[in-house]
């Protein structure tokens, strides 16, 4: 694996729960353990991004990655190389590697000077999924079901225990079934996947060769490698791998690191988990993309959510991650916007982004704790001008303290991970409260019982030989470079519940081809579904409000991608004189309400739920309807009528006084029954 944030742990069962050594903060937390020991070490930084101020003098702009490089000596810092980004914009290059905080702090002796607007690090980012060797089965795509239904499961036999069956409900699934009713997907929206890079795949571009790696054809558009020659100020080629540096090839040619390369304390970013040794290809991009499109009804293999949408693969990350730079180009690129990064020969020029995609898939991200940084909010925000949603994983440390960047960036939708169950998965990062809080919550696959003390959580499946219920889709074979048969993996993390979310932002684009970034994010967060009572993101639980809107749910997002429709209508009810009526409605994708009585809007009256004051008789047949509205348009509810009785009303759904003679024959009657009763035991 190229430097993964953080690879999803395996819970511990019952017998090894007295050491905390194999838990994430999350899990430890929950369990009244110590955090995990880790090793206190900075990330190391290469390079500074530093941008000069647009009222800059003439000067400074004239003299550009010259006025930065004489910045930088003052500031105290050696420097091997400035490339200009854009006009005002300059990639520093340091002599040699330092810790976060030392480029922090040399970033702000940069930004100190009245002609730069800002500096800051160039981060590392990485792929946010756990690879696993489990073999593929037709069935295994729980996280597509309807979440009614059960999953058959396979059987498994962990070491030293009897088999089992791991059938289980769908709780967490994104019920994608009745979503493709209504569409499988356009051929006119693009999903680009910044990523490592694609290989070929008969589920994709039907190529069933290795030769070359990747072919624009079937699913594939013609993308873009974005991997600087040099980047991380790494040596040449360490992180590209293809010998090239930036081209129009995005192929992936693997991104396996040695114990060599982790040596290097800028490919070694001592997240948690990650150790030392030698770690195979991740083939993450591949991967990814199968999850959003992957061919369906054709026999073989797996469904995507989007059976006909386009991939432009976009590779901004190889062996030990990608420079946070490259990946904003990256980004820019995707949307259709104009990059002037200067090539570095043989790198030539950027060309135009011929096929703009509406939907940014990101997988990677830098560690928890790190902002997100200037460079990358300026093209996110750019993106989402020019009318692409930014999807972005949150990252899979376990912490419970903060996400990772782009996924704390504003502007994104950021996804978290849950189990089969709908239990907020071990390694998905959530944040504090009061912190950046992720947008939605999507099936990432691992075991149901992976917390351990959770009451929903099953109990039956926690053991260190088995990992749980994976998300699946295509991969090629082989550890370093590429290899036959192009095959299925199975995997976890927050990427894959990403991809899940893009491809649900690409069925919505789909289906409603003028919505807009800002409506497709309302129509997805609108529409999510309750996590489970008793998992931990569920009310009154220990991360309730920390895990987004809810669970994903496709068909709903689908029928929230329109005017607010109307569950269940308020129903008509019958209530006595001085009673007061109570009506409630349920309608996905309704962001405002505003209750009506007899045509005139009620004031205050604007949730879901609307209570009336005391009624009176002439209030009798008075009509109640509720309007509701989102980025999409209106909707108006059927009206509930109130019949105001003289006399009380025998119905649970109003509410009232009774009479006063009848609570005067009812006080008497008790009382004569008192009487009676102690007569008798006397």
């Amino acid at each position: 694996m190229s430097a993964i944030a953080a690879i999803a742990s395996v819970a511990l069962p019952a017998a090894l729960a007295q050491s905390s050594a194999r838990l994430t903060a999350k899990q430890a937390a929950l369990l009244g353990l110590p955090a995990p020991a880790q090793a206190v070490s900075e990330e190391m930084v290469g390079a500074l991004i530093v941008k000069m101020r647009a009222t800059g003098s003439q000067l400074a702009q004239a003299q550009g990655g010259a006025y930065v490089r004489s910045l930088s000596n003052m500031a105290g810092v050696g420097v091997k190389g400035v490339r200009a980004i854009s006009d005002s914009t300059s990639h520093v290059a340091l002599d040699g590697p330092m810790t976060m905080s030392q480029a922090r702090a040399v970033a702000a002796r940069l930004a100190s000077d009245p002609m730069v607007e800002y500096a800051e690090p160039d981060v590392a980012m990485r792929p946010f999924a756990a690879p696993t060797t489990e073999p593929l089965f037709a069935s295994q795509q729980w996280n597509l079901f309807p979440p009614a239904s059960i999953y058959p499961g396979n059987v498994v036999v962990p070491m030293g225990m009897p088999a089992r069956t791991t059938s289980a409900p769908a709780a967490g699934a994104a019920n994608l079934i009745a979503a493709w009713d209504r569409t499988t997907g356009s051929d006119t929206v693009v999903v680009a996947v910044v990523d490592t890079g694609i290989v070929n795949h008969p589920d994709l571009n039907g190529n069933t060769v290795l030769v070359p790696v990747y072919t624009a054809a079937g699913r594939f558009l013609a993308g873009y490698d974005f991997v600087s020659s040099g980047a991380l100020t790494l040596p040449a080629n360490t992180v590209s791998g293809d010998g090239n540096g930036r081209d129009n090839n995005p192929a992936d040619p693997g991104d396996a690191v040695s114990q060599a390369d982790r040596a290097n304390p800028l490919c070694n970013d001592n997240t948690p988990n990650q150790g030392t040794a030698a770690a195979p290809s991740t083939w993450h991009g591949s991967h990814s993309a199968g999850v959003v499109a992957a061919t369906a009804n054709n026999a073989a293999g797996i469904a995507g959510i989007g059976w006909n949408v386009r991939i432009l693969p976009v590779r901004a990350l190889g062996r030990c991650g990608g420079a946070m730079s490259d990946v904003a180009d990256a980004i820019l690129w995707s949307a259709g916007l104009t990059v002037t990064t200067a090539p570095v020969p043989p790198e030539t020029a950027v060309p135009a982004n011929a096929n703009p995609a509406k939907v940014i898939l990101i997988g990677a991200g830098g560690k928890v704790g790190v902002a997100c940084s200037q460079t990358l909010q300026n093209a996110i925000d750019a993106a989402v001008t020019a009318g692409s949603v930014v999807v972005a994983a949150a990252g899979n440390e376990g912490s419970v303290t903060g996400i990772s960047a782009p996924a704390n960036c504003n502007n994104v939708i950021a996804v978290t991970a849950h189990a089969i169950n709908g239990e907020n998965a071990t390694y998905s990062n959530i944040d504090a409260p009061g912190g950046t809080q992720v947008t939605i919550s999507a099936a990432g696959g691992g075991s149901p019982g992976s917390l351990g003390s959770s009451p929903g959580a099953p109990s039956g499946i926690d053991d260190p030989a088995w990992d749980g219920y994976y998300i699946w889709s295509t991969t090629p074979s082989g550890g370093g470079a590429p290899q036959l048969p192009l095959t299925y993996t199975g995997r976890f993390g927050t990427s894959p519940a990403a991809a899940q979310v893009a491809g649900v932002a690409a069925l919505i684009k789909s289906a409603v081809p003028a919505a807009t970034p800002a409506q497709i994010k309302s129509a997805i967060v609108t529409s999510a579904r309750p996590f489970p009572d008793l998992t931990l993101c569920a009310p009154g639980r220990d991360f309730a409000g920390r895990c987004g809107a809810g669970m994903l749910d496709a068909t709903r997002a689908l029928q929230a991608a329109g005017p607010p429709l109307v569950v269940t209508p308020p129903a008509s009810v019958t209530v006595a004189v001085g009673g007061t009526a109570s009506f409630t409605v349920e309608a996905i994708g309704a962001v405002s309400y505003q209750w009506v009585r007899n045509g005139v809007a009620i004031a205050g009256a604007t949730g879901p739920t609307y209570t009336t004051p005391a009624l009176a008789a002439t209030d009798n047949n008075v009509a109640f309807v509720v309007n509701m509205s989102n980025s999409f348009g209106g909707t108006s509810s059927p009206a509930a009528v109130v019949t105001v009785t003289s006399t009380a009303a025998n119905s649970p759904s109003g509410g009232g006084a009774l009479p006063a003679w009848q609570l005067l024959l009812l006080s008497s009657l008790l009382l004569a029954a008192r009487v009676r009763v102690a007569y008798r035991e006397q």
